[in-house]
Parts: structure tokens; C-alpha cells; sequence
């Protein structure tokens, strides 16, 4: 596929989401990937295997509905389709929709981007707690909050997500993309088979990380240093070798952000109708 091909936004072309989604998995299946979809509704989508996504509850009790409100609460009462969201806008113009508390520690973090180590240090627990307690409030983030825990609210934000940035059901999938020899062309493309909110996550996610490794002379992040830190919280993955992979993943990704949630032109158009085969009977006729 060509670097310099044309692209549209893919979150701008619901109404053809089907269609982009059968060309991408068409045009892996060609190259020997076995895509894997994960959408709402589990059909099979010519080659690729799909996955149902995890019914959303209806109604929330009382009991549970602050924990639901609140961005970060104890493992599983995370909910990335629950949160309530605000409509953030990448450099690449595209229109994504994120947790707003998530935009509000992400934002803040942007403003001391230039703090050494910043998401490698552990941070205070207990300010951290206190942090997260007044973002749960609905009140605005403290202005002295330090930088380092809220570095680290995001990372637990990952951590205690029920469903990956990327589904567990896909890293395979992911991990046999890397493998191939255009794997920065291809695992962009590959994210658009991810479940709509996982991806706007994930393009924002990628961007605003490749955003702190510009300050890496001042904070020692580097984009492979990132990718240690946040690689197994966003494809969360066992094996050691599988690890290596990931971080390697985050780090193309970083630097392939821009690319993440655009879709190629020719991922838009609609297959030629195979010409179908006269029948004897309608040759015959022909003839006559």
C-alpha cells in the first residue's frame, strides 16, 4: 500500500464502516494475516474471525452509579463505553471522542511534559488516591497536583480497564502483524478493525505519548521507554517474547500515530461485481 495514498477520516464514513472493515480484512487476508474483527454484533466478515463485544449494561443502580461516574474506581467498575465523554481534536483534525477526565490528567500532563521520568516514577499513593477522590467529585484537578501521580492515574486508568485499549482476542492478530515485513503501513490499517471507542482511544493515546517523547532530552522518555511503561497495560500480553513485541508495537504505533483511525482511500470503494458466466442455455440462445 502507498504512503502518499489519500486517506479520509474513518469515524467521518460510518455509513460505510461495513464496507472499510470487509477491504481491510480482504487486503490482510492477501498479505497471510488472519485479521480478527471485534465489533457489537458477531457476523463473519469474509476472512476474518469476529468477536462479539460485551453487552452494555441498560441501567445502573444507585448503589453502583458513582463508581460508574467515576473514572477510576476498583478493578471491573471501569467501563470505557460508560464513561462520559468529550469530543477531543488530534492534530490530524480527526474528531475522537475520550473519557473527559482522562483529556483533563492528559492535558495536565502535557503542561509539565518536561519532568524528568515522568511516568516512571512511583509517585505518592495517597495523593494520588486524594487525586482521583476530587476528579470523582466532578471538581477540577488541583493546580499543585504533581505531575508524576497524575502520570500515574493514567496508568492505572489502563490497568483497570475490564477490556484492553486493545482487546485480548486481537493481540494475536496484532503480534502476527508486526511480524510482517510492512508492519508500519500495517498495524495502523489493523487498528481500524478494533471497536470504535477502543480506537479513538488509542489514536489519542498514541499521539499524546509521541507528544511527551519530544521533551525526551528533559524527561528520559523516550518512545521506546514509553512503550516498556504503557505496552503491557494497553495489549497486556504473558509470554516474554510476546512482550518484547508489544513494546516494539507501542513504539510504531507512536510513531505512526498520525496513521491511526485514517483510512485509505481505497479501503472506501465499493468491489467490481464479478462478471458472471453465461450458462450454456443463455449461449445457446445467443447463437440463435
Amino acid at each position: 500500500m502507498s504512503k502518499n495514498c489519500r486517506c479520509s477520516f474513518y469515524f467521518d464514513n460510518y455509513h460505510i464502516k461495513s464496507l472499510i472493515k470487509s477491504n481491510v480484512v480482504k487486503y490482510l487476508t492477501d498479505l497471510g494475516i488472519i485479521p480478527v474483527v471485534y465489533c457489537q454484533k458477531a457476523t463473519q466478515i469474509d476472512a476474518g474471525t469476529t468477536y462479539e463485544m460485551p453487552k452494555k449494561k441498560k441501567g445502573v443502580c444507585k448503589f453502583r452509579k458513582r463508581k460508574f461516574e467515576g473514572f477510576v474506581g476498583s478493578k471491573g467498575d471501569v467501563i470505557l463505553d460508560l464513561m462520559p465523554k468529550k469530543v477531543a481534536t488530534l492534530r490530524t483534525g480527526q474528531m475522537v471522542k475520550i473519557p473527559v477526565r482522562l483529556q483533563i490528567l492528559c492535558n495536565f500532563v502535557l503542561k509539565n511534559a518536561e519532568v524528568e521520568e515522568i511516568f516512571i516514577k512511583p509517585g505518592h499513593q495517597i495523593k494520588q488516591e486524594n487525586i482521583k477522590a476530587v476528579l470523582n467529585k466532578g471538581e477540577a484537578l488541583p493546580a499543585d497536583a504533581n505531575p508524576v501521580d497524575v502520570a500515574q492515574i493514567i496508568l492505572q486508568f489502563l490497568k483497570e480497564l475490564p477490556v484492553p485499549v486493545i482487546p485480548e482476542c486481537q493481540h494475536q492478530f496484532l503480534l502476527t502483524c508486526y511480524d510482517h515485513a510492512d508492519r508500519e503501513d500495517v498495524l495502523p490499517l489493523a487498528c481500524l478493525l478494533l471497536p470504535p471507542n477502543h480506537v479513538n482511544l488509542l489514536a489519542y493515546l498514541m499521539q499524546f505519548f509521541e507528544q511527551i517523547s519530544t521533551h525526551h532530552k528533559r524527561n528520559k522518555m523516550t518512545v521506546a521507554t514509553l512503550g516498556k511503561c504503557v505496552g503491557p497495560l494497553i495489549m497486556p500480553v504473558n509470554a516474554p517474547e510476546d512482550i518484547k513485541k508489544v513494546v516494539n508495537i507501542m513504539v510504531t504505533l507512536m510513531r505512526r500515530a498520525d496513521l491511526i483511525g485514517m483510512v485509505p482511500e481505497l479501503m472506501t470503494l465499493e468491489p467490481k461485481p464479478s462478471r458472471r458466466r453465461r450458462s450454456w442455455v443463455e449461449s445457446l440462445l445467443k447463437r440463435c
